[in-house]
C-alpha cells in the first residue's frame, strides 16, 4: 500500500513538472521572459528520468499509460543505441530524440547579456545565436537570435554591445570595424 501510494505520488510530481515547463514555455512564448536555461535543462532531465522510471513501473503489468511514459525513454534508448552501433543512422535518429534535451551553451557573457548557442539538429549552420538580457538571478529576457559570420573561438575575445531595441554591435577580435548585427 505504502509503495503504491509512493508511486501515485512519484506521478503527480512528473504531472506537475510537465505543467510547469510548458507553463514556463507559454510565458517565454508570449513575453520572452523565462527562467535561466541551466534551471529548465535540470527540470527537464528531471521529467525525463521520471518518465523513464514511470514506464518501467508501468510495464510490470502492462497499462496503457506506458506507452504516454514511453516517449521519455526514447533520447535514453538513442544514446545507448549510439554508444553501441555509431554510425550516421544512428546519429540521425538520435537527432531526433535528443532535441527536446539538448541543453544550451553559453558561448558569450557579461552582465548584461548573454549568448546561447541555438541549436538547430546536427546539420545546421554555424554560429546561430540566441541574444538574452540576464534579469535578476534565475531570469532572462529573449531579446532574439542573431547570426554570426565567425567561428567559435572568436567569441572568446570579441565583445558584444546592445545598442538598440533589435540591434547588437559586433566588436571582432583585432580590433576591426564594428559590425552591427539585426536581431531576428
Amino acid at each position: 500500500m505504502a509503495q503504491s501510494k509512493f508511486w501515485h505520488g512519484f506521478q503527480k510530481m512528473h504531472f506537475y513538472l510537465l505543467t510547469f515547463l510548458l507553463l514556463q514555455f507559454l510565458v517565454d512564448l508570449l513575453s520572452g521572459y523565462r527562467l535561466h536555461q541551466m534551471i529548465i535543462f535540470c527540470l527537464t532531465l528531471a521529467l525525463y528520468a521520471s518518465g523513464t522510471l514511470l514506464f518501467s513501473r508501468n510495464l510490470s503489468p502492462f497499462r496503457a499509460k506506458a506507452l504516454y511514459y514511453a516517449f521519455y525513454t526514447l533520447p535514453v534508448l538513442s544514446l545507448f543505441l549510439m554508444q553501441l552501433f555509431g554510425g550516421i543512422l544512428v546519429a540521425v535518429a538520435s537527432a531526433f530524440t535528443l532535441y527536446p534535451v539538448y541543453p544550451k551553451e553559453i558561448k558569450y557573457e557579461t552582465p548584461k547579456i548573454r549568448l546561447y548557442s541555438h541549436y538547430q539538429g546536427f546539420m545546421s549552420r554555424c554560429c546561430n545565436y540566441e541574444v538574452v538580457q540576464p534579469k535578476a538571478l534565475i531570469f532572462e529576457k529573449y531579446l532574439g537570435r542573431v547570426q554570426v559570420f565567425e567561428d567559435h573561438p572568436a567569441l572568446k575575445t570579441a565583445r558584444f554591445i546592445l545598442t538598440g531595441k533589435d540591434t547588437l554591435a559586433y566588436y571582432p577580435a583585432g580590433g576591426d570595424p564594428v559590425m552591427f548585427l539585426k536581431m531576428e
